[in-house]
């Protein structure tokens, strides 16, 4: 933030931003604000010039009328200071605004003077996150926005423009909710510009909080960056939502939110519960919807659908086409569960993204007996004096992987669950890998199933046109067969499990859709028999709770 640019049209909008986030209560108790000061040496720039909304953009003014006034009585002495006293935001808002243009003090390129921005830049941090406390909601408003590879050390003149990746991730820790401003440059488009903001707040977050973005886009388009805390989604979303719907939704567009957590819970509903679009960014390479609950319900019908084909064709020994049918189906539940889940359908490599959740599946039914033994270990950590079971020490003695995860978790170094997890899925990974035992799923992931569907539906011809090099002739009944069983068991799993509504309330009319003597359906029995004798076992063991 620079003093010009006090009361102008970028002004307006961030500040109608936080006033709505703050009304009532329900998002955030108290603001703080960090101006990223930054005080230029010599001539200012013409920056900071639209102020005429005041008197030619009525509509805009409309949005928050109070807001204009106030702002206009600050055009007579356009500094940031002025604005605290303003009364532009709640009277409680704590405001953090020293200095950081440190290249005014210490001017030069020589190693003392990047030694000395760096540790006055670590001062200020640490100042700026003594004022925070208290504050559950954290607005940070530097003058260019995130950090960029042109000015990636703190100790670079430029480098008071920009909050840093680090800085961010701090001030995230002390409160639920932090705004970030982002300047829209040329590097590309809007929206690609806002995906790659996503993408670096995510990495530097590391995934432990929801990310919203959003843009308004009156004169100089600018970009907001929300990161919030699981516990305050909810609200935040509910408020966001029913700003773009206020008359602010005539200035703001490119709103980006997250996956509600209720899809998660498998209530797949929408942000207005119609099931309708909402204007987003395409962070990546997706098209995204609003899942409602008739669309997830087509998609299973079809999906369903395909299933029965496929029992048809195999049972008149069609396997070409029992083949084909069946990869459509797995590829249309997979559909299912990236829009649902994620509000988006894949665009590019759709085919094999859509086989995902079939992967899943094979691997997670095939790896329950390996996983059971570390649940407690995933969920309360290893104490350094904890005894192994069995199952694990066998582990440990066969496999370095797991001899490195013990060893971490003993020494301390994995206290997030999240962490927890990613390193057991590492060693598993190395384990399969090194075994063998991955590779009968492994091939899918780079396409295999589609793969095989093209083989059963064309004849495929050499470049030279006198040798078929593949033919539906050449798909026999056991590739038929597994693939039907196994399309059954996802089915199977997505109704029962995956998706609790609104698939569950249907669930009565998927079974009696079905044949009883479906392709696969003894083995789908028997399967369920086997995990839940498993998991009585495992329970009995205390290996799951």
């Amino acid at each position: 933030m620079q003093d010009q640019y006090a009361a102008d049209v970028g002004d307006f909008g961030k500040f109608g931003l936080l006033r709505h986030l703050l009304a009532g209560g329900d998002v955030a108790k108290r603001l703080g604000v960090v101006w990223y000061y930054f005080k230029p040496t010599g001539k200012a720039s013409n920056d900071g010039k639209h102020i005429t909304y005041h008197t030619a953009d009525p509509s805009l003014c409309a949005c928050d009328e109070v807001l204009a006034q106030r702002l206009k009585s600050v055009l007579d002495d356009r500094r940031v200071s002025v604005i605290e006293r303003a009364e532009v935001l709640p009277a409680s808002t704590a405001y953090f605004g020293r200095d950081l243009n440190f290249g005014s003090v210490h001017p030069s390129q020589s190693n003392h003077d990047k030694n000395a921005r760096l540790r006055l830049r670590a001062q200020w941090m640490a100042d700026a996150l003594r004022e925070a406390q208290g504050c559950d909601l954290l607005f940070l408003d530097p003058d260019n926005g995130l950090e960029v590879p042109s000015c990636a050390s703190k100790s670079q003149m430029r480098a008071g423009k920009y909050a840093y990746l680090d800085e961010i991730r701090a001030f995230k820790e002390k409160a639920a909710i932090v705004v970030v401003y982002h300047h829209l440059g040329r590097t590309g488009s809007h929206s690609e510009q806002i995906a790659n903001g996503l993408k670096m707040l995510t990495k530097a977050l590391r995934g432990n909080a929801s990310l919203f973005a959003l843009r308004f886009h009156r004169y100089s388009p600018r970009a907001y960056f929300v990161a919030c805390s699981p516990e305050r989604e909810a609200a935040l979303r509910a408020s966001l939502d029913a700003f773009m719907a206020s008359r602010w939704h005539e200035h703001w567009d490119n709103y980006i939110a997250p996956k509600p957590r209720a899809a998660i819970e498998g209530n797949l509903r929408g942000t207005q519960d119609v099931g309708r679009a909402i204007k987003r960014a395409d962070p990546v390479s997706s098209i995204v919807y609003h899942a409602s609950d008739a669309v997830i319900w087509a998609i299973a019908q079809n999906a369903t659908r395909h299933l029965i084909e496929a029992d048809e064709h195999f049972k008149k020994q069609r396997y070409a086409s029992a083949l084909a049918s069946a990869v459509l189906c797995i590829e249309e539940l997979g559909k299912l569960h990236f829009l649902a889940l994620t509000g988006r359908t894949l665009k590019r490599e759709k085919h094999r993204g859509h086989q995902i959740p079939f992967i899943a599946m094979l691997a997670v039914v095939s790896g329950l007996p390996q996983m059971a033994p570390w649940q407690t270990m995933l969920k309360e950590g290893l104490r350094g004096d904890a005894v192994l079971s069995p199952e694990q020490q066998k582990d440990v003695d066969e496999h370095p992987d797991f001899a490195e995860l013990v060893r971490r978790l003993r020494a301390g170094e994995l206290t997030d669950p999240q962490e927890r997890v990613n390193a057991l899925a590492q060693a598993t990974v190395a384990k399969e890998q090194r075994d063998g035992t991955s590779d009968s799923w492994r091939p899918l992931l780079e396409g295999r199933l589609h793969k095989l569907r093209m083989q059963a539906t064309y004849v495929d011809v050499a470049k030279t046109g006198d040798v078929v090099t593949s033919s539906p002739a050449t798909v026999d009944a056991n590739a038929a067969e597994g693939l039907c069983i196994g399309a059954l068991c996802l089915v199977t799993l997505t109704f029962t499990f995956t998706m609790r509504e609104p698939l569950s309330s249907h669930f009565e009319d998927f079974t009696k859709s079905l044949p009883a003597d479906i392709t696969g359906h003894k083995e789908v029995s028997a399967l369920g028999q086997a995990i839940k004798e498993w998991l009585e076992k495992a329970k009995e063991r205390g290996e799951l709770t």
